[in-house]
């Protein structure tokens, strides 16, 4: 009751803050509460069927305006409008010193850097804090890993005669990695390794002959010494919850459902991810890689210079990163597929 109480409340403050935000932007109330019905509508649509071929190009359209750039020139674009208005110069320049400072802001290094150091460092937490309510080490072993593989690989072109990688591409290498250690943990019983990753998005494909990415994946992971009987592609998937079920299933089939699975993903949406594939009763190990941050109990640490305070493109981007994150988790908790636990 307490979870469903949340969720309505979460809803009304989305809907709030969208309607104050389009009556700073639209001069008329009618034109807000009808941008904020459209808004719901496409939000509403897409719980109702979040695979729909439109839904994810609605989303990263409205997304849009909720990361640092898009909120920025947002800001810009109202100040502009209103710029020729002697009585709203000054609201516009307040807005434009708003626009600026986000931009500067999420553009300063070490800020981003302190910004995924929380989310990071919050995974390392959660592992820690379930060790010790269960009064006994996490397991060691696992009967199956899996691999979130999606955008770990760049797309086959002539001009390309190798597989090329991305910056996510050592989930890939550490997949490998773990595979090998529990082959030795288990006595030379290999596990079986689950390749989540479906056709690549956003590149145009011939509908009889996708080029899957998991099928990249597989070659790499054979190139590392990963048998080919025990890599088993899952290319259904399309976002974190269908995947937790795809898995669940090849599991089942697997006869190994209840059993220990290491879930490999990036530090940043780990927690996400394997909350979502407990949501789904399944026995996760969290393995997070693809770290961007130093974590604050390591050595060496960071070492701070006049670079971490000079804004750049790359941590704009890395901030953009974390913010998008936090959406998705409060997408998926809305949604009922994820929920407040210690992993």
């Amino acid at each position: 009751m307490f979870l469903i109480l949340t969720r309505i409340l979460l809803w009304i403050l989305v809907g709030a803050i969208v309607y104050l935000a389009l009556t700073q932007w639209l001069s008329d109330k009618w034109k807000a509460w009808l941008g904020t019905f459209v808004i719901v509508f496409i939000a509403v649509a897409s719980f109702y069927n979040p695979n729909y071929w439109c839904v994810p190009y609605l989303w990263e359209i409205i997304a849009f305006f909720l990361k640092p750039l898009g909120i920025s020139l947002t800001l810009i674009a109202v100040v502009l409008s209103k710029i020729d208005d002697e009585c709203k110069k000054k609201r516009g320049k307040s807005l434009l010193i708003v626009a600026f400072s986000i931009l500067i802001l999420c553009s300063i290094p070490i800020l981003a850097y302190q910004l995924a150091a929380v989310t990071e460092g919050e995974v390392i937490r959660l592992i820690r804090e379930r060790a010790e309510i269960v009064k006994h080490p996490i397991s060691k072993t696992a009967d199956a890993i899996v691999l979130i593989g999606q955008g770990t690989t760049e797309a086959n072109l002539p001009y390309r005669p190798q597989i090329q990688l991305t910056d996510s591409a050592d989930r890939i290498t550490y997949t490998a990695q773990i595979y090998h250690q529990q082959t030795q943990a288990r006595n030379g019983h290999p596990p079986f390794v689950i390749v989540s990753a479906g056709p690549r998005r956003n590149i145009k494909q011939l509908e009889s002959n996708p080029e899957i990415e998991a099928e990249d994946i597989r070659e790499l992971l054979l190139l590392m010494g990963v048998p080919p009987s025990q890599i088993i592609l899952e290319t259904e998937g399309e976002n974190l919850r269908t995947i937790a079920l795809e898995v669940k299933e090849i599991l089942q089939d697997l006869g190994i459902a209840s059993e220990p699975i290491m879930l490999v993903t990036s530090a940043l949406q780990m927690r996400r991810t394997a909350l979502t594939f407990t949501g789904v009763e399944l026995n996760v190990i969290s393995r997070p890689t693809d770290f961007y941050t130093i974590q604050p109990d390591a050595e060496p640490g960071l070492q701070l210079t006049v670079i971490n305070f000079i804004p750049s493109a790359k941590a704009l981007a890395l901030t953009t990163r974390v913010v998008e994150e936090y959406y998705a988790s409060i997408y998926y908790f809305l949604r009922g597929w994820t929920t407040p636990i210690v992993l």
